[in-house]
């Protein structure tokens, strides 16, 4: 065999390497993006553990709050300017549910305790209108 074709062999072995290693290369880039990516977007589980929720839209912004802290949990939910509009907590010794103005003020609660029920009724201002507190 002549060094030409030595040569030629030589450099179509190395293209087949090339090939080869261009394709393994390809192979395992694609299987990890496929196992990074969500299997489904309908996923269902039967239990999902965690101290704090929140969901957001497509824009990112926040719409609901589920939350627990040592004295109990939170439910708060926000309009589409991310301001609260709603909460709903409970502790060992009282339930509670606040209503939220557009402005972020506390407008109307009602909640329960060991000692009765309570009802309150702010105008605008913060003002009472209405307050049932035994």
């Amino acid at each position: 065999m002549t060094t030409d074709e030595r040569f030629e062999a030589l450099e179509k072995t190395v293209g087949r390497q090339r090939m080869t290693i261009t394709a393994l290369v390809l192979v395992a880039v694609a299987t990890a993006v496929m196992a990074a990516a969500p299997q489904s977007r309908d996923a269902r589980f039967d239990q999902i553990s965690a101290k704090s929720l929140w969901i957001e839209n497509d824009a990112g912004e926040t719409q609901a709050f589920l939350g627990v802290d040592e004295t109990g949990g939170v439910l708060a939910i926000y309009n589409a300017a991310e301001e609260r509009q709603v909460t709903l907590g409970a502790t060992k010794a009282s339930g509670r549910l606040a209503i939220y103005n557009t402005a972020g003020k506390r407008q109307a609660t009602l909640a329960a305790t060991q000692t009765g029920g309570r009802l309150l009724i702010l105008d605008k201002t913060g003002t009472r209108i209405v307050g049932h507190i035994p």
